[in-house]
């Protein structure tokens, strides 16, 4: 297993962020997202965050300092039927991530990030490909009137693993621009 190996060469671990996801859009809609979406988004976006924190956790036990940050996305918590499957994965991801929070306690300390609108290759293709999807559109949904960079998302994760962080566990950070207060 590849967190075997990365475990035996790494000699410990003390950080984990989960950070895989993405989904297929179905613009007609969830009525019309086949099982297998519904599958593969959940085996992308919160299966392959809990295989991987399972097979490191005797590690980030023995840490004195463990911290996980699963990245979820503001797709949670606000419906959207054309994301409607990876919205439903990713708010599986932050029960889950509540959920363990509580668990290792004290020992490791475990958040999430929730972007929103992050300027990314894949959400550029996106607004850029499909009909009523431009940037344009999404900067009214967002108070601070612009697409979040990845460094926006980096700093509050590398807040949520430091020293500076050491009080903050089973939260969630809404780093989104404001999108999910309207």
């Amino acid at each position: 297993m590849i967190a075997t190996q990365a475990l035996a060469a790494l000699g410990g671990l003390d950080i984990l962020v989960n950070n895989a996801g993405g989904a297929r859009a179905f613009l007609e809609g969830a009525s019309t997202i086949p099982d297998e979406a519904w599958h593969d988004s959940f085996e992308l976006n919160l299966f392959a965050a809990i295989r991987l924190t399972n097979a490191v956790l005797p590690a980030l036990r023995a840490s004195k300092v463990a911290a996980v940050v699963n990245i979820s996305s503001a797709a949670a918590a606000m419906p959207f039927g054309p994301f409607a499957h990876y919205g439903a994965a990713k708010a599986a991801l932050e029960y889950y991530s509540r959920t363990l929070a509580l668990e290792v306690a004290p020992a490791i300390r475990v958040n999430v990030v929730s972007p929103g609108v992050i300027a990314t290759p894949g959400s550029d293709e996106f607004a850029r490909t499909t009909p009523g999807f431009s940037t344009e559109a999404w900067l009214q949904h967002l108070p601070l009137g612009r697409i979040g960079a990845t460094e926006d998302i980096a700093e509050v994760v590398a807040l949520l693993v430091s020293d500076r962080g050491k009080f903050l566990t089973g939260a969630n950070y809404r780093v989104d621009g404001g999108m999910t207060a309207r």
